[in-house]
C-alpha cells in the first residue's frame, strides 16, 4: 500500500483530543401521516467492517418504515469544547481570518449516490464548547444498502498566516481531517455479525450459538447464529469491547474463534458445503451467504481438516485489516 505524504498538516488523534471532540450522535426519524415518528438504531458489528467504525442498525418501532416508501431524517449533534486548538501554527489554520468548516460526507454505494452536507464553522476567536447541529433529508428511493457519514474538518477560508504559519493548507475546500464515521444500515441487507451480550456468571466469557436448519436459506440473524459475550463474567472487563476490534486483541480472538466456527459449521454441511463454495443456489442474506463472503475475503481455504491452518490465516486476514482500518 503506498504511503502518501500530505502537503500540509492535517487532524491527528493528539488534536483531536486536545480540542475536547464528542463524537458525533445521530438520531433518525421519518414522516407518516402529518406525524414525525423516531426511528430505533442499535450499534452493530458487521463482518466486512473489521476497523473501528460505529456502525447502527435502523428499525421502526411500529414496523411501517422502508427506505422505498418513507423519507429518512437525520439529525446529527457533536461538540467542540477547544476549537483554538485548530488555528495557529501547531494547528490546521492560521489564527488571523483563518476558518474552519464542519461538514459530513454521505455516501451510499449501493444507491450510486453520495453528497455533502455543511454543519458549521470556526475560527480563531471561537470559544468553546461549541455545538454544532444540523438535520438532513433524504427522499423516499434515494438511499439503499449502507450509508457512510464522514465529520469532517475542511479549511474554508485560508485567512493571513504569519511566517511560522506557511505550512498550513492554503487552498479552501481542502479536507483537513476525519472526526469520526458511522455507518448505517439501511435496508437490514447488510450482514451484521450478531453480538448479543448476556449477564450469566455461572457460563464461559463467550460461547456462540448455532440454530440454523437450512444455511442456503436461513437469515443470518441472531436467531439463527450469535456470539455471546458474557458481562457476568469475572474477566469481561478484560475484553474492553467498547474499543472496537482494533482496540480490543482479546476480542479480536473471539471473533476469529467464532468466525472459524461458524465457517466449519456449513462447510461440513454436505448439502450446504459445495454451494457455500461456489456462491451458487444461495439465498441473499443467508448463513450461506455470508460464510461465501467470508472465504473469499479471509482467504482462509475451504478444507475443514486443516484447522490450525485456517485457524492462522483467519487471523493473518483480520490483523491486516483491523491495521489497513484504524
Amino acid at each position: 500500500m503506498p504511503v502518501i505524504l500530505s502537503a500540509y498538516p492535517e487532524l491527528t488523534n493528539e488534536l483531536r483530543v486536545k480540542t475536547g471532540y464528542n463524537t458525533n450522535v445521530f438520531d433518525f426519524f421519518y414522516d407518516s401521516n402529518g406525524e414525525i415518528h423516531q426511528l430505533d438504531k442499535a450499534d452493530v458489528m458487521t463482518v466486512s467492517n473489521l476497523s473501528k467504525v460505529q456502525t447502527l442498525k435502523l428499525s421502526d418501532p411500529l414496523g411501517v418504515w422502508h427506505p422505498e416508501t418513507y423519507n429518512l431524517k437525520i439529525q446529527c449533534k457533536c461538540i467542540i469544547n477547544a476549537p483554538v486548538f485548530l488555528f495557529g501554527p501547531d494547528g490546521l489554520a492560521a489564527r488571523k481570518g483563518g476558518k474552519i468548516g464542519i461538514a459530513l460526507i454521505w455516501t451510499a454505494k449501493d444507491a450510486s449516490v453520495r453528497g455533502t452536507a455543511p454543519l458549521g464553522e470556526l475560527d480563531s476567536e471561537t470559544t468553546g464548547p461549541v455545538q454544532i447541529e444540523n438535520t438532513l433529508v433524504y427522499k423516499p428511493h434515494k438511499l439503499r444498502g449502507t450509508l457512510s457519514l464522514k465529520t469532517v474538518l475542511y479549511l474554508k477560508e485560508r485567512g493571513r498566516p504569519s511566517g511560522e504559519e506557511f505550512h498550513l493548507a492554503d487552498d479552501p475546500g481542502c479536507i483537513l481531517g476525519v472526526l469520526d464515521e458511522t455507518k448505517i444500515i439501511i435496508d437490514g441487507k447488510g450482514s451484521v455479525f450478531p453480538v448479543v451480550e448476556t449477564n450469566a456468571p455461572a457460563r464461559p466469557l463467550w460461547w456462540v450459538s448455532c440454530n440454523w436448519q437450512d444455511a442456503l436459506d436461513d437469515s443470518f440473524t441472531e436467531d439463527n447464529f450469535a456470539l455471546y459475550l458474557n458481562t457476568g463474567h469475572k474477566d469481561f472487563p478484560a475484553l474492553n469491547a467498547n474499543a472496537g476490534l482494533a482496540n480490543s486483541p482479546l476480542l479480536a480472538e473471539i471473533v476469529a474463534s467464532a468466525l472459524q466456527i461458524l465457517i466449519v459449521k456449513v462447510l461440513n454441511d454436505p448439502s450446504a458445503a459445495q454451494d457455500t463454495i461456489n456462491g451458487t443456489n444461495i439465498t441473499k442474506g443467508s448463513i450461506a451467504s455470508v460464510v461465501h463472503y467470508l472465504l473469499q475475503t479471509l482467504n482462509c481455504g475451504t478444507s475443514t481438516n486443516n484447522p490450525d491452518g485456517m485457524a492462522v490465516l483467519i487471523r493473518e486476514s483480520l490483523s491486516g485489516r483491523m491495521r489497513i482500518g484504524g
